[in-house]
């Protein structure tokens, strides 16, 4: 009987143990889990932040740029029909300079694996489109410098160039300020709360 009840009181005591070490992790568990869903919400208003202030400074560089491209076109009108027409230079692009910094950081800290899947899905999206705008942009830009260096005798073909490089700048830039709004318009909806 003596080692019965010793049985007892060893088995009552390791069941006792591994309740409080269970315990113990499943608590260690929901701090993390806690920790880990506040690292994403932050990460997810600083990406939205962000987008916010790209989505500011990509609509007043747009206009600029639309005014441009609108006279570059009036210019190769009014060339077709008087080739002797003044030539005009390309230079004054405006060039946005977009952020990243929040989807770096959330990358940085892997708060990433905790955010929104739907998010997480339309945030890469719209950034590889704005890594694509900035390559694009900084390329044309980068390529104006030729415009110092060129002869005179291929305007139309800088401006055919310009009016096709530029306008695709424009496009694109549509496209991100769109995909910046559809991301701000939900995290708006939702209250950028996860589902």
């Amino acid at each position: 009987m003596k080692i019965s009840s010793s049985f007892r009181k060893l088995t009552f005591e390791f069941i006792s143990i591994l309740f409080a070490v269970l315990l113990a992790l499943f608590l260690n568990q929901c701090k993390e889990d806690r920790k880990n869903r506040k690292l994403a919400q932050q990460s997810e208003k600083e990406i939205t932040d962000e987008m916010q202030r790209n989505l500011k400074d990509l609509e007043q560089i747009q206009q600029a740029n639309k005014k441009r491209l609108t006279s570059f076109r009036e210019w190769k009108r009014r060339y077709k029909a008087d080739p002797k027409t003044d030539y005009e230079p390309l230079f004054g692009f405006d060039h946005a300079l977009l952020r990243d910094n929040g989807w770096q950081s959330a990358v940085l800290y892997q708060a990433v694996p905790h955010m929104r899947k739907d998010f997480v899905k339309q945030v890469t999206e719209t950034y590889s489109l704005q890594r694509f705008y900035m390559h694009y942009a900084e390329n044309y830009f980068n390529s104006l410098g030729n415009e110092l260096h060129s002869d005179d005798s291929k305007h139309v073909i800088r401006i055919n160039s310009a009016i096709h490089q530029l306008g695709t700048i424009t496009k694109t830039a549509g496209l991100l300020m769109k995909a910046y709004e559809e991301i701000l318009q939900k995290t708006k909806g939702k209250g950028g709360k996860k589902k």
